[in-house]
């Protein structure tokens, strides 16, 4: 059992990047696409259900709800990635190992809200996932991991748009 939670790892990983924070925003001013009866997933947040069985008939169920990260949220995914691989180089870790710690990692991010001022931020997730550090098998992280891939890659249309091609569109 890891001698730190994630949600203790988190936190001090998003304090120690307080002081990239230091300006006040007044308004980002960014662009962001809107939700459309297209695809719910070109959201900034998307809820969906989630549903793995291991192989030993283990099933892990429930609704998430993911949000995009901001660019400073991912500097800090890749800050815990890091930790959770214990600080070594990044030449001695097996790729598999980076890509678990790396997807845990985005999600202790992603599958919690922003913290609103003078609150703490909510897992939008079932108990079961709130520390990935915790499952048995690897299979039902990155099940849940491609969901986020999912996610992700409709919000910033990396995905063919199932209608392009077609004539007259």
């Amino acid at each position: 059992m890891p001698s730190e939670s994630i949600q203790e790892l988190r936190q001090q990983v998003v304090e120690a990047s307080r002081f990239l924070d230091s300006e006040e925003e007044a308004g980002d001013g960014a662009v962001r696409p809107s939700a459309t009866a297209v695809d719910p997933r070109w959201s900034e947040e998307w809820t969906f259900s989630f549903c793995s069985e291991t192989r030993r008939g283990k099933v892990y169920a429930g609704k998430f709800t993911n949000r995009v990260l901001t660019t400073g949220e991912s500097t800090q995914v890749a800050s815990l990635a890091a930790r959770i691989l214990g600080g070594a180089a990044h030449e001695a870790v097996a790729p598999g190992a980076r890509i678990v710690a790396g997807a845990i990692a985005h999600m202790s991010f992603s599958l919690w809200t922003r913290a609103a001022p003078g609150r703490a931020p909510e897992f939008g997730g079932p108990s079961w996932a709130k520390d990935l550090r915790e499952i048995l098998d690897q299979e039902v992280v990155l099940a849940l991991w491609d969901k986020i891939l999912e996610h992700e890659n409709a919000f910033f249309r990396l995905e063919p748009d199932p209608g392009a091609g077609e004539k007259g569109a």
